[in-house]
């Protein structure tokens, strides 16, 4: 299936930590996130010429993570980005967030009026949360 590139945008609350002492608690870092997003699909039934084909869950990589600057100290008053570095470990943190607790809202930020990609995300996980209790 073709992925798409797609952007997202987050405030994540951040705990500064410096050297073993709490600093500030959360902190709200804004942001946007580059991500490439690959539709899943529902599974088929069988038919004359195929066994039937399984479900495939959408897919998010999470491409680029930027932190937007204050805008007070920017020229006119405009929100700049930086692009967080990979090697950052705020990215990781920041990339795990997005993908375990943001992934429906990654899902729905996708521009593609064909299928409502979080609520076919959120049924599956439901359904397999029933089969599994069974």
């Amino acid at each position: 299936m073709a992925s798409s590139t797609q952007t997202y945008d987050f405030t994540y609350d951040h705990t500064l930590i410096l050297s073993g002492l709490i600093v500030a608690e959360e902190i709200e870092i804004s942001g946007r996130a580059r991500f490439a997003f690959t539709p899943g699909r529902p599974a088929t039934g069988p038919s004359y010429s195929s066994g039937g084909e399984p479900a495939e869950d959408p897919e998010i990589e999470i491409d680029e993570i930027e932190l937007a600057g204050h805008p007070a100290s920017e020229p006119n008053g405009k929100l700049v980005y930086a692009t967080l570095a990979p090697s950052d470990p705020l990215y990781s943190k920041i990339e795990a967030w997005l993908l375990d607790k943001k992934f429906a809202d990654l899902c729905e930020a996708v521009t593609d009026p064909r299928e409502d990609y979080a609520d076919y995300f959120n049924d599956m996980r439901r359904d397999d949360a029933l089969l599994a209790a069974k």
